[in-house]
């Protein structure tokens, strides 16, 4: 392995969220949710990034880059859902683990 190839760095990276998928969900519980908190906490997002001026009456788009075992993305679709907002989410994760327990949310 060479700590300057970037490949074998992703490899690297890859085997330990597939090893210890994120964030850690208790056996049993793979389809709860988490509380609300940054960055899926939809006022947190209306007032650090839209200084609490975005209507979300409007269309919203979200990538989530990243989203682990989905814990973040389930509870941001559910807000948006509470308040009405036409929403698009698109979830991505490298790790399958990961990626296999945020579809069962």
């Amino acid at each position: 392995m060479n700590p300057e190839d970037p490949r074998d760095l992703e490899a690297e990276v890859k085997a330990q969220y597939e090893a210890f998928p994120y964030p850690h969900v208790e056996t049993g519980n793979e389809g709860g949710t988490a509380p609300a908190a940054m960055p899926s906490d939809l006022l947190a997002i209306n007032h650090y990034i839209y200084a609490g001026r975005r209507d979300f009456s409007k269309p919203f788009r979200v990538l989530v880059a990243g989203g682990g075992t989905g814990i973040a993305t389930v509870r941001l679709a559910q807000q948006l859902s509470r308040v009405g907002c036409p929403s698009t989410l698109v979830y991505l994760d490298l790790s399958e683990e990961s990626r296999r327990i945020a579809e069962q949310r």
